[in-house]
């Protein structure tokens, strides 16, 4: 457990050291909660004002949920899966006035979902939503764009805290099936009765 943590640590220390990510991630609710079955969404806001200020470009290339430490693998399997969205979306944030009316930040922007397994355990996940993207001197929309050439810091991260709350089932969806059930007993109940009065 102890390397864990120090495989963590340097990872984080050395894996930045050449370019800190200023890209700001802010969720609008960082604690979502479903039941098993369920299938959860986290909606983002971005935006980078120190690198837009410097004149170069952002290009948002993925996302995953990292349990329990950043840069961390997902939770188990057997708790759900969780799908990127916002790096199939090609999202570019450019500085103002640039050549392809890319925006300075983005709000309400579907970042990823996590598919609660049917049989996950009760209970909070704690961890981080991670925003991977890379960095360019050129906007990648633009027709003279060369990723080789462009390319300012190919792989960032930038990491918000996140929670997903697997939840026992609100006790009103069980009602129907406790309907069903003492429904069926009366049913058998009188069945037995009338057999018997005859």
């Amino acid at each position: 457990m102890n390397s864990r943590i120090l495989c963590a640590a340097a990872a984080l220390l050395f894996g930045h050291a050449a370019f800190a990510g200023m890209l700001s991630v802010s969720l609008n609710d960082p604690a979502v909660s479903g039941t098993p079955g369920a299938t959860l969404e986290w909606i983002a806001g971005v935006s980078d004002p120190t690198d837009l200020a410097a004149g170069d470009f952002i290009l948002i290339t993925g996302s995953s949920f990292d349990v329990p430490c950043m840069g961390c693998a997902g939770p188990p399997a057997s708790q759900g899966t969780y799908t990127d969205l916002i790096g199939a979306s090609f999202l570019v944030l450019a500085p103002a006035g640039n050549c392809c009316d890319d925006p300075q930040s983005m709000t309400d922007v579907p970042a990823g979902t996590f598919a609660i397994g049917p049989h996950a355990s009760f209970g909070p996940i704690s961890g981080f939503l991670e925003i991977d993207y890379a960095i360019y001197s050129v906007d990648p929309n633009d027709p003279n764009f060369d990723p080789t050439l462009d390319t300012v810091s190919p792989d960032v991260q930038s990491f918000s805290a996140a929670t997903l709350d697997i939840v026992t089932p609100e006790p009103g969806s069980m009602l129907p099936a406790l309907a069903g059930l003492l429904g069926a007993a009366a049913w058998l109940r009188l069945r037995k009765n009338a057999a018997r009065a005859e």
